[in-house]
């Protein structure tokens, strides 16, 4: 018997939504919608097959120079589903110092219906190799043994890093 492979007629991503927000000194300094990339539906497929390499380990900091960008601009940078991991690494930007992994797992739902179910991953950017750099995007990723994927991308408005830690929780809600 043989069957036909049907073709999925849905969006992937027209239930997931999410918000990165950045705390420094316990207050809320940005907050920004983030752009689920195509790579996360391979991801999610991925992991729920059982396959643990493939789960979020990392927020990565997208930062440059101070000559390129500046506190509180927003640069002219839009994110894009097609966004990859070299994506946050298009000169004069890169995530050297700023690829902190998950220090906490959050999970949330609304009601007994599974609505609004949620999931919050939380890193914290505290190298000091940052400081005096311009932070203006970010990214949720997934370490394999060999590979990075970028699960979702956001950019906000710049923040300059100095002596205070950036801490970095990031919502994805499925709806």
């Amino acid at each position: 018997m043989r069957f036909k492979m049907m073709k999925n007629k849905f969006k992937s991503n027209d239930k997931i939504k999410g918000i990165l927000r950045i705390y420094k000194k316990n207050k809320l300094i940005r907050e920004t919608k983030n752009t689920i990339t195509y790579t996360a539906t391979f991801l999610l497929a991925k992991s729920i097959t059982g396959q643990e390499d493939y789960r979020i380990t990392h927020i990565y900091g997208e930062y440059g120079p101070n000559d390129v960008y500046t506190e509180g601009s927003t640069n002219g940078l839009i994110t894009s589903r097609n966004d990859t991991i070299e994506t946050l690494r298009i000169p004069p930007r890169t995530t050297v110092y700023a690829e902190s992994p998950i220090i906490g797992i959050s999970y949330q739902s609304t009601d007994e219906n599974h609505k609004e179910n949620s999931v919050t991953f939380m890193a914290v950017w505290d190298n000091p190799s940052l400081n005096g750099y311009i932070i203006v995007g970010a990214g949720l990723i997934c370490q394999t043994i060999n590979n990075e994927y970028l699960y979702a991308h956001a950019y906000f408005p710049a923040i300059k890093k100095d002596n205070e830690d950036l801490i970095c929780h990031w919502t994805q809600v499925f709806d």
